[in-house]
Order: structure tokens, then sequence, then C-alpha cells
């Protein structure tokens, strides 16, 4: 007995509908002839997909990309009324040629689109240290030792290249040629220095200019710390790494394309007071939001 066709030898049987269902939901549909329903039940996957996005990423909703739910159920139970769907007729011989054109379309069309928008517009990170507590939070534990999963975000990498980067912009930048650091990553930390500009920290302020940082207001809230933060300082003293802030009196004068990181935990973060500057190039985007876990999502400020 034929597993794969019928007895007729022109169509495959019904079980092979889920091949293509699964590379593209509608395409079972659209093969076997019903391109009017196909062609719709792909539009619904994808406006099934939007919604399910918008559920997990909205801040006044109980999931996330982590603690999803229900919502896998929901997830599970339409794909298998698509799966079910599909079996309403067989599909004829595809043929090896028409098969690679299948799964060609079917990448093209779920993976162009999402390529498209981390590559120009939006790119998700995970972020796993604590050093820009409590702003974002990186891997920790709780109170019983359990493991909790650093905060997810959303980088904006349109921005930068419509306006310059401002001072409390929270940036995403590559490592790349800074000393002391794995050159094949990413760091996320708080711009405090604008190009041109001279930079040093007398605890708790960072002065640009000679003159104390206190606008945007978190710059204000972290000096007072107020809400977790613990005030800037200086790089710590023993430190491995080259100081670049090591003391009070130290200062840093920037260039006309660089920029001074640091971190909101100031305390515990590898950042501009060790490695210096960092060049605008370097610069991926501007961290927005956090899409996870549920407790915290928000706007990044």
């Amino acid at each position: 007995m034929n597993i794969f066709h019928t007895s007729d030898n022109m169509h495959y049987r019904r079980w092979v509908n889920f091949i293509p269902t699964f590379l593209l939901p509608g395409s079972a549909q659209f093969l076997s002839g019903r391109k009017t329903a196909g062609i719709a039940i792909f539009l619904l996957y994808a406006l099934f997909s939007a919604t399910i996005v918008g559920i997990l990423v909205h801040p006044r909703t109980g999931y996330s990309v982590n603690q999803r739910g229900l919502l896998d159920w929901v997830i599970c139970i339409f794909g298998l009324l698509i799966a079910g769907d599909s079996l309403r007729r067989p599909i004829p011989r595809l043929g090896f040629r028409n098969w690679v054109i299948l799964l060609a379309v079917s990448l093209a069309v779920i993976f162009l689109p999402t390529l498209a928008i981390r590559t120009f517009l939006i790119q998700p990170f995970k972020i796993p240290t604590g050093a820009m507590a409590p702003t974002i939070m990186g891997n920790r534990t709780d109170a019983n030792g359990n493991p909790i999963i650093g905060d997810h975000i959303f980088v904006n990498k349109l921005i930068y290249r419509l306006a310059d980067p401002r001072r409390g912009d929270v940036i995403v930048f590559r490592t790349q040629g800074l000393p002391f650091v794995n050159q094949d990553t990413f760091f996320i930390k708080r711009i405090a220095g604008l190009p041109g500009e001279t930079i040093g920290i007398v605890p708790p302020y960072i002065l640009v200019n000679e003159a104390k940082v206190t606008t945007p207001a978190i710059f204000s809230m972290i000096a007072e710390e107020k809400n977790g933060y613990s005030g800037f300082c200086p790089a710590m003293p023993g430190s491995p790494y080259s100081l670049s802030l090591s003391s009070p009196s130290a200062r840093i004068t920037l260039g006309p394309d660089e920029y001074l990181v640091l971190g909101d935990n100031t305390r515990n973060s590898l950042d501009g007071r060790y490695f210096g500057a960092i060049n605008r190039k370097a610069i991926i985007g501007k961290a927005v939001y956090i899409y996870a876990p549920v407790d915290r999502k928000r706007i990044i400020e």
C-alpha cells in the first residue's frame, strides 16, 4: 500500500496535507483547489498571530512570552482547526520542484518580514545582568533561591537614523573594540556624556563640564538614591581594568562622535568608567520597552 499517493496515483493521501499546513497555514487549502479559503485562512492566521503578540507585550495583560498560560491552549486549538480543515480535499502531486518552491515561499513569507523588522525597526534582547538595576533587571533569585529570568526588552533601531542620541537614553551597543570586555556581545547602558563634553563623577552626581547633571529626572533620582537607586560613584579601586574615571578628580573629554555610558547600578556595572567612551557607530538602538516578565512590562525611562 502506498502511504503517500492515492490509488489514482495523482493525489497525495490526506495526511500529507499536514506538511504544507505546518510550513504555511492555508497553503494546503490553496494547493487542493480551495484558493479563496487558503488565502482567507492565511490572512486569519496572520491576524491571529499579531493579536497574540499584542496580548503578550501589552502592559495590562497577565501574559508574556515566558508566561503564556491559557494562550498556549488557544494557539494549539487554532492550529488544530486549521490542520483539520486542510484535510477536506487531497493535494495533487507536486513534484520535487514545486515542493522546493513551496518551502521557499513559506520561508520568505514567515521569516523575511521578521528579519526586516529585527534589522531595521525593532530587535528584542534578554538582559542577563543587574548593571541597569532597578531600571532593567537581570537574572536573579527570589527570597527562596528560585531563579527569576531577567527582563526582555525591545530596542528601537530606527530612532537614531532620524535623530541623535540624547543624554538619558538607555542604549544597546556593540562591544567590539572596547578594552577589557567580550568582543562578541552587546551591552546596555545609559548615555551620560555627549560628544565634546568633559565628564566627571563626584559622588553621588555626574558632572558635565563641571556642572551637576540633574536632567533628565532619572539622573536626580539616581543621585538622590530614590526608588532603589544608589547614586553615581567612580570606578571601584583595585579593579583589574584600566580606569577612565577612577576618582572624583578624574575627567574624560569626549570626541566628536563619542558618548560616555554608565549603568544605573554603578556599584555593579562594567561601563564607561572603565573602558572609556564608545563611538556612535557602535550603537544598535534605544531600549524602549520591557515586554517580559509579566510584572515588569513597562516603558523604559
